[in-house]
């Protein structure tokens, strides 16, 4: 009984010890698994950690290049509006330009209007003059036939007077008559002579009222056309004014638009540095996380070195 019961007891004492062997490699090869699952997530850890770190690098020149990128926009921006103000003045400018050149178009027209006026005026006077002229010329030769007539009554008057004298008593009344038409023919003479020098001045005034009509017809005529010629230039000078003016009103809506682009370029460039700013705060976030995670799984590394060290030594 003695040696059966020492048998059986070496029996649970071996089989322990095989429990025991067969506990202890198990959590050897539990070990060692978990050991190399840990060295896979330490590995992991340390290349998602570089990767990370690259990312957050990276992430950083990108916010860095978005800063400079995004400063850079606004001083086109800024730039951009300057110019479309500038441009706008300008646009304003040839407006008024334009403005003046349709004014002073205007004027020169006026003028022409006017000159033409005065011109037709001018002649109209001297038509007026020449025939004042004309009518004086047959006044003149209406006078010289009167003075001829005065010439022949005055010889018929004298006639008259010597056949009275001849016929004595009988022919003093006559010779009376004789006498007063003589002295009438004289007085037409004289009134005649008057007559005829003050046709002789009218005659010369009219000449030269005639030669500074034409004068006066002439320079306003030329004045006339030089203001053809300066409102043919003015009209050119106006419409290249207009020109200018549409050019430029096309130019400042041109770089408003082009404000306005930039400005929205600004704003979206603005919110893309602000999510891309996001983005590294999230970056450098994880990339805290992993190396929190790389502290912890050599941790645990170490942990599992030293729990194999320890079930080796049993």
């Amino acid at each position: 009984m003695r040696v059966t019961e020492q048998q059986g007891n070496r029996g649970r004492i071996f089989i322990g010890i095989l429990q025991d062997l067969r506990a202890q490699s198990e959590r050897t090869k539990l070990i060692d698994s978990t050991k190399e699952s840990v060295n896979q997530l330490a590995t992991a850890s340390a290349e998602l950690l570089a990767i990370t770190s690259q990312q957050a690098a990276s992430s950083e020149d990108q916010a860095t290049s978005l800063t400079e990128t995004v400063a850079t926009i606004n001083e086109i921006t800024q730039s951009a509006e300057h110019a479309a103000l500038r441009v706008r003045s300008v646009a304003d400018s040839s407006r008024r330009a334009d403005d003046l050149g349709k004014a002073g178009r205007k004027a020169i027209d006026d003028t022409i209007d006017a000159m033409n006026g005065a011109r037709k005026k001018a002649e109209s006077i001297a038509e007026s003059i020449i025939e004042l002229a004309e009518q004086a010329q047959t006044i003149g030769d209406i006078i010289t036939t009167v003075n001829e007539m005065a010439e022949q009554t005055h010889l018929l008057a004298l006639n008259a007077a010597i056949e009275a004298s001849r016929a004595g008593e009988h022919g003093r009344g006559f010779s009376v008559v004789a006498a007063e038409v003589r002295a009438l023919a004289e007085q037409s003479k004289k009134a005649t002579q008057k007559v005829r020098q003050i046709l002789g001045q009218i005659q010369k005034s009219t000449n030269a009222a005639v030669i500074s009509a034409e004068d006066g017809a002439k320079t306003v005529q030329a004045t006339v056309t030089s203001a053809l010629r300066a409102g043919e230039t003015i009209k050119s000078l106006s419409e290249l004014l207009g020109d200018a003016s549409d050019s430029a009103g096309q130019i400042a809506a041109s770089a408003t638009q082009q404000a306005t682009g930039m400005m929205q370029i600004n704003v979206a460039m603005r919110t893309i540095e602000q999510a891309v700013r996001q983005n590294v705060i999230a970056v450098s976030q994880v990339e805290q996380a992993v190396a929190d995670l790389t502290k912890l799984s050599e941790r645990l590394r170490d942990m599992l070195s030293k729990v194999g060290e320890s079930s080796h030594d049993r």
